[in-house]
């Protein structure tokens, strides 16, 4: 396992060469909407990725992965065997593109040898996805950044544990939600 310090050395340093230059268009969205923008801190997701024992055999799926920060941090972190990020806006989107290909020259740089099996499905929902509802079927660990989702988004993405295998571990902000009373 790489040393946290350079670990985040590598995330930091692709983030102010790829995203930075570009960060006002992470600032294009409609505010407390299923739309907004935000990141997690990498302090929050080794607390949360420990908690779920996360190591490299594990699975891992984010549904509104934005520039896919989460994604190559398990990937680099915990050089999980794949790590799956569905994104709908469009700038968000075409960041991420740009930051997986650079992610990638910079472990090539380095020499750091790593088995994780990338994949994005950018400018779309996971609502109503198939290749989402693929991705959940072998799903180890999924993050649901909710925090801001409508309740209708929050009961649709709610909707989507059916497809996680027995003893998938989720990461949500708010509780989730569903129609029955409980």
């Amino acid at each position: 396992k790489l040393p946290l310090y350079f670990m985040k050395h590598i995330t930091n340093y692709i983030y102010g060469r790829i995203i930075l230059p570009d960060a006002k268009k992470l600032t294009k969205y409609e505010g407390f909407s299923d739309k907004t923008y935000g990141e997690l801190m990498s302090d929050f997701l080794t607390l949360a990725f420990d908690k779920c024992g996360m190591n490299s055999e594990s699975t891992f799926v984010d549904l509104g992965s934005g520039i896919g920060n989460t994604n190559f941090f398990a990937s680099l972190s915990y050089n999980v065997k794949s790590s799956f990020g569905c994104e709908i806006m469009k700038n968000p989107s075409e960041l991420c593109g740009l930051y997986h290909n650079y992610f990638i020259k910079m472990l090539q740089l380095y020499g750091i040898s790593n088995h994780t099996v990338l994949e994005f499905e950018l400018e779309k929902s996971f609502m109503d996805n198939e290749v989402v509802n693929e991705k959940l079927k072998s799903c180890s660990i999924l993050l649901l950044n909710n925090f801001i989702f409508s309740p209708s988004i929050n009961i649709e993405a709610t909707k989507l544990v059916k497809y996680l295998p027995s003893g998938s571990k989720i990461i949500h902000l708010k509780p989730l939600q569903t129609l029955e009373k409980q």
